[in-house]
């Protein structure tokens, strides 16, 4: 490792925009070693271009239990391997679970948490399993050194009492290299695009409904999704004259937008 800073990123599913985050993470974090864990999932392929980015790739077993004892091998034996201090980043609720509790924070392992959108907040579950969902929230949020909020109203949910853990609000920003547009291109058809996993936190059925009624003004229009996930969420997109293009690497969502 060639500096004295060691950071460990792990992704329950490092896919779509969790993925992209995690690359802005290095890329703005070049003065650390970066090393991914994540897990492997079927219809979320990973690119392995991507995975080119970090000084190592390890991907996690299967099965909750497994993937604690896995994390507690894996990061005391990268802190022992280390001579610097080392950050863990988990990214998502689940990949939140697994750290906190697989190692304690301490003063050369630092842990930092970013939801990436809290899981008690969705509403396609019942009251009581969102309020497990927080209650668990509070109860790791001891064994927190900082969290990484994507948002600030992620930011505002993350200061929990009386743990109160330090919070930061990183935003995403747009990846480099992308063409700017200051002038309405013309003469082709006006294209509506969104991206994401297919579920309840990006709304499928609200983007159907809205394009529905534009495409009904302005029948000229044309709507594409880039990704994939819940089927029922895809049959509505596509009854609503929605393509959707299902996962692609994300320098083929990025030609598309």
């Amino acid at each position: 490792m060639g500096t004295n800073t060691t950071v460990v990123h792990v992704a329950e599913s490092f896919a779509s925009g969790t993925a992209s985050a995690i690359t802005d993470f290095v890329r703005n974090y070049p003065d650390a070693d970066h090393h991914l864990v994540y897990t492997f999932r079927p219809e979320a392929l990973v690119d392995p271009r991507m995975l080119n980015t970090f000084e190592s790739a390890t991907a996690m077993p299967d099965g909750t239990l497994s993937r604690i004892r896995f994390l507690r091998r894996h990061l005391h034996g990268v802190r022992r391997q280390t001579g610097g201090r080392v950050i863990v980043h988990a990214h998502s609720s689940k990949a939140g679970g697994y750290v906190r509790t697989a190692v304690r924070k301490s003063r050369r392992l630092h842990l930092v948490y970013t939801p990436h959108c809290y899981s008690f907040e969705r509403r396609d579950v019942p009251a009581p399993v969102r309020a497990g969902f927080r209650a668990m929230e509070w109860i790791l949020s001891f064994n927190t050194t900082v969290v990484g909020a994507c948002s600030p109203r992620e930011a505002v949910l993350s200061r929990w009492t009386p743990t109160a853990p330090r919070v930061v609000t990183v935003p995403n920003v747009q990846p480099p290299g992308l063409p700017q547009v200051s002038v309405p291109p013309t003469g082709g058809r006006l294209r509506i695009v969104g991206s994401g996993r297919l579920g309840p936190q990006k709304d499928p059925e609200f983007f159907a409904a809205a394009f529905a009624a534009a495409v009904a003004a302005h029948p000229g229009i044309e709507a594409v999704w880039i990704g994939g996930g819940d089927d029922h969420y895809v049959d509505t997109l596509r009854r609503s004259g929605v393509e959707v293009t299902g996962w692609l690497p994300r320098h083929e969502a990025l030609d598309i937008m």
